[in-house]
C-alpha cells in the first residue's frame, strides 16, 4: 500500500517498504498513469522486463471520518492499495487444460 506521495508503506515484500515510485517515470506506474483518471481501471495485466506477467488490482484508499485521527480531513484519497498476482501459475495451469482437451478431441473426435 502506497501513499499519495508514492512512498511504499506497506508490502508482502519487506525490502520494498519506504520505496517511493514516481508516476511519471515508473513503468509500474505508468501502467496506469498513462491514461487520465477517468480511463484508468482498477485491473490489468502487466508483464514485467523478463516477460513474467502479473494481474494487478488498484484500490483507492478514500478518506473517511474514521481516518481523521491520521489524516486531514480536506484530503479525498490517503492512498492506494495495489494488488499483484503472478500469472505464471494460471498460464500453466490453462496451458495444461489445453493439452488434455487437445488429447481428448483427438482421443475421442
Amino acid at each position: 500500500m502506497e501513499n499519495k506521495g508514492g512512498e511504499l508503506k506497506v508490502s508482502s515484500d519487506p525490502k520494498m517498504i519506504g520505496r517511493i515510485f514516481k508516476n511519471e517515470v515508473d513503468p509500474m506506474c505508468l501502467v496506469c498513469h498513462q491514461y487520465s483518471p477517468v480511463k484508468r481501471k482498477n485491473t490489468t495485466i502487466v508483464e514485467e522486463k523478463n516477460g513474467v506477467e502479473f494481474l494487478r488490482n488498484m484500490t483507492l484508499i478514500y478518506n473517511r471520518p474514521t481516518c481523521y485521527n491520521c489524516h486531514r480531513a480536506e484530503g479525498k484519497i490517503n492512498g492506494i492499495l495495489v494488488m499483484d498476482l503472478s500469472m505464471t501459475e494460471i498460464q500453466t495451469q490453462l496451458a495444461s487444460n489445453r493439452n488434455k482437451l487437445l488429447l481428448d478431441v483427438q482421443v475421442f473426435g
